[in-house]
C-alpha cells in the first residue's frame, strides 16, 4: 500500500514525503532535497564546462568525488560533534556484537575493537545526521587531491567553475531539506526596542513548528521553547546565504574576475561570515560548542581566512583570465601535452 505521510497540524514540517507499507520505506524530503540539489547543480556545471571547453570527463569525475565527500564528511563531523551521547548510548546499551549484524574479522581483537563496531552500529549513519561544514569542507579537499594528484590538472579553474553553483546546491538543499525536515531549526523571535518602541516581528518571521505524528513527538523546538513560541526560520536564512552566494560569484565573474582562485576564494569568505551570524539565530543545541563560540563559528574563522588568503594570491599571482598559460590548461586539445602536475 503507498500512503502519503501526514504532514503534521500546520503543514509546516515534512519530514516524509512518502512512505511504502510493503516495503516499509520512507521517502525522506531531506534526502530527496539533497539528490535535487546535487543533480541540477552538477547539470549546471557540465554545461558551462562544455561552454568553456574544459575537460568534461575531468569536471564529472571531481563532481563525483564531491558528492562521496560531502557525504562522508558530513556524517563525520556529525558524529564528532556528537560523539559523547552516540558512545554513552554505545556504552550503556551494549549488546553482543554478533546480535547486531556487525562482523568483526581477524579473529579476537579484544574489546576496543567490539565498542567500536558497536559505535559504528549504533551512529546509523543510513538514518542521515549531516553537518554542513563537515561536508563542505571534505567537498573542498577531495576535489584539491582528486584534481592534483590523480587527474594532473590544475585546481583553481575547476573549483571557480564550481563555487556559484555551491551557492545555488545550498540554497536548494536548505530550504526544501532542512526546513521541510525540521532541523536546523531557530531561537525564538524576540521583542526589540527601537526609539523606546517594543518592536515584534514573531508575526512576520517567526515559525511554528508542529506536532510530528509520523515520530509521535512533539517537535525539538516546541519541547526546547514552549508550544506558543515562534522561532526563527533559519533554514530560510541559510537558503538565502546561498543565493547571495550563488548571484554575487556570477556577478563578480562576469564583471570583476581578473583571475582563477577568486570565486573559490570568495565562496569561502562569505559562507563563513554569512554562517557566523547566522549561528546566532540558531536554536539547536546539537551542533556543540568551542568556548564561546559555536563549532561552526570557529570552524568559520579558518574557512574565512583562508578564503581571504586565496582571494588575495590569485588576484595579485594568479593566472590571469585570457591569458596565454590559461589556454594551456583550461582547454586541452587531443594530443596535447597534459598540464603539469602540483600547479595552482
Amino acid at each position: 500500500m503507498l500512503n502519503s505521510a501526514n504532514f503534521g497540524k500546520d503543514g509546516t514540517v515534512h519530514p516524509i514525503l512518502l512512505h511504502i507499507d510493503a516495503i516499509n520505506y520512507e521517502l525522506r524530503s531531506y534526502g530527496v532535497a539533497m539528490a535535487t540539489a546535487f543533480i541540477v547543480c552538477i547539470y549546471a556545471v557540465m554545461r558551462q564546462a562544455k561552454q568553456r571547453r574544459m575537460e568534461p570527463l575531468v569536471v564529472l569525475n571531481t563532481c563525483f568525488w564531491i558528492v562521496v565527500a560531502t557525504l562522508i564528511g558530513g556524517r563525520l563531523l556529525y558524529l564528532i560533534t556528537q560523539f559523547e551521547d552516540v558512545w554513552e548510548n554505545t556504552v550503556d546499551s551494549f549488546t553482543p556484537i554478533w546480535q547486531r549484524g556487525v562482523v568483526v574479522f581477524g579473529g579476537d581483537l579484544g574489546a576496543n575493537t567490539t565498542y567500536l563496531a558497536q559505535y559504528l552500529y549504533n551512529s546509523k549513519f543510513w538514518q542521515g545526521g549531516l553537518v554542513f561544514y563537515g561536508g563542505f569542507l571534505g567537498s573542498f579537499l577531495a576535489a584539491i587531491l582528486y584534481l592534483r594528484v590523480y587527474a594532473r590538472r590544475r585546481q583553481l579553474p575547476v573549483l571557480d567553475l564550481l563555487a556559484p553553483w555551491v551557492g545555488l546546491g545550498l540554497a536548494i538543499h536548505r530550504a526544501f531539506g532542512c526546513f521541510l525536515n525540521g532541523c536546523c531549526y531557530g531561537r525564538p523571535v524576540e521583542p526589540f526596542t527601537v526609539f523606546g518602541r517594543s518592536v515584534d516581528l514573531s508575526p512576520l518571521i517567526g515559525v511554528h513548528f508542529p506536532y510530528l505524528p509520523d515520530f509521535d513527538r512533539w517537535h525539538w523546538s516546541v519541547r526546547e521553547y514552549g508550544i506558543y513560541q515562534a522561532v526563527h526560520p533559519t533554514q530560510l536564512y541559510e537558503s538565502l546565504n546561498g543565493l547571495m552566494i550563488f548571484g554575487v560569484l556570477l556577478l563578480w565573474r562576469r564583471k570583476w574576475q581578473r583571475a582563477h582562485g577568486e570565486l573559490a576564494g570568495l565562496l569561502l569568505m562569505i559562507y563563513a561570515f554569512n554562517r557566523f551570524i547566522i549561528e546566532y539565530f540558531r536554536g539547536d543545541m546539537v551542533r556543540g560548542a568551542v568556548g564561546l563560540f559555536s563549532t561552526s563559528q570557529f570552524i568559520g574563522f579558518f574557512v574565512f581566512s583562508v578564503g581571504l588568503l586565496l582571494l588575495l594570491i590569485s588576484r595579485r599571482r594568479g593566472i590571469k583570465l585570457g591569458s596565454a598559460q590559461e589556454a594551456f590548461y583550461v582547454t586541452v586539445p587531443p594530443g596535447a601535452q597534459t598540464p603539469p602536475a602540483y600547479t595552482f
